[in-house]
């Protein structure tokens, strides 16, 4: 039985076939590269919508946020992934608006905008924490009794030596307040940031690749 077989050679020599895979392979890369680039650039604009959500959605300093949402990983044309990461740890309370009330009769913080906030009635501010030197607003947790020390430590000596190392919550007198993380923000807002982002990047490849 006969069989014929096509291949390249009978369309082209070898020197031209050569030529043709090279350019293929050429134009390969470049689409490789640029899907890179693309994805690189929605990486960038996710961070950057996520400052600018951030700092809509929040009664705090614009620099506040700086690089804790960042580009943790970028892609490579061998690697097509980019990685967003952000902060987890608290935001401190100090970091948002706030106001020690006349008389000491609490903290008021306002922490979204758009909102008038609340009256913290047993809450505090120290001028300059050991920690930044910054002001920490601590919250009373409980009735102050007199001659009770002028520190910070949970319980005293006593208590300490009564309940071991571990502390339940009902034994602290004091806390710092803490805010939303950024984390926390994120893990909101990407579902927001994103698409606009893989919108614009997809834009710019299919005009780097020309199509």
């Amino acid at each position: 039985m006969a069989r014929y077989q096509s291949s390249g050679a009978h369309l082209f020599d070898s020197a031209a076939f050569e030529q043709i895979k090279s350019k293929l392979k050429k134009r390969e890369d470049e689409i490789e590269a640029a899907l890179a680039d693309a994805v690189n650039f929605a990486a960038e604009d996710t961070v950057t919508l996520t400052a600018e959500e951030w700092n809509a959605y929040f009664r705090i300093k614009s620099d506040y946020i700086g690089n804790k949402v960042r580009v943790m990983r970028r892609a490579s044309p061998g690697r097509l992934e980019a990685v967003v990461g952000a902060r987890s740890r608290a935001t401190r309370a100090d970091n948002f608006d706030y106001k020690v009330m006349p008389g000491r009769k609490g903290v008021r913080l306002r922490v979204r905008r758009g909102r008038s906030g609340g009256v913290l009635r047993n809450a505090f501010v120290i001028p300059r924490a050991k920690s930044n030197g910054k002001p920490l607003i601590i919250e009373r947790l409980v009735k102050y009794k007199k001659g009770e020390a002028r520190n910070f430590k949970h319980g005293g000596k006593e208590r300490a030596e009564q309940f071991g190392r571990v502390r339940t919550a009902e034994q602290l007198r004091f806390k710092a307040l803490y805010g939303p993380s950024v984390n926390q923000h994120f893990y909101d807002s990407r579902a927001r940031v994103a698409p606009r982002a893989m919108s614009e990047a997809k834009q710019r490849f299919m005009k780097a690749i020309g199509a």
